[in-house]
């Protein structure tokens, strides 16, 4: 049967699983040690390892598992003082002030005056 127009095959979309973020959940809430002769997937391995190095003192695995979890933080992209980012609007020039205004932007990156007019 083809595709309807304007109607998803998939209507419910990808599944949202995050298997290593699951897979570090399972390794900081288990207490236990586990069997080593269960069929314990590599990724819990994987996730176990960085716990423990977290446990130890290890800040980049701390950091890792925090990200996973909590998710990383957001950043500002701002620009000049924390002001906001200049933009240009170069679509309503003609070809020749566009190619006249790219150079000048390409010139000011190459000398380092970015945004000095």
């Amino acid at each position: 049967m083809p595709f309807e127009k304007g109607k998803s095959g998939n209507p419910g979309g990808r599944p949202k699983t995050k298997h290593w973020r699951d897979a570090i959940r399972r390794a900081v809430l288990d207490t236990e040690e586990p069997d080593p002769n269960s069929a314990v997937r590599n990724i819990d391995r994987l996730a176990l390892a960085l716990v423990e190095k977290a446990l130890s003192g290890d800040v980049p695995a701390m950091k890792e598992i925090g990200d996973r979890l909590d998710g990383k933080p957001s950043q500002a992209i701002t620009g000049e003082d924390g002001g906001p980012i200049e933009t240009l609007e170069l679509s309503n020039l003609s070809e020749p002030e566009r190619k006249q205004r790219y150079a000048a932007i390409i010139r000011d990156v190459i000398d380092g005056s970015e945004g000095e007019d």
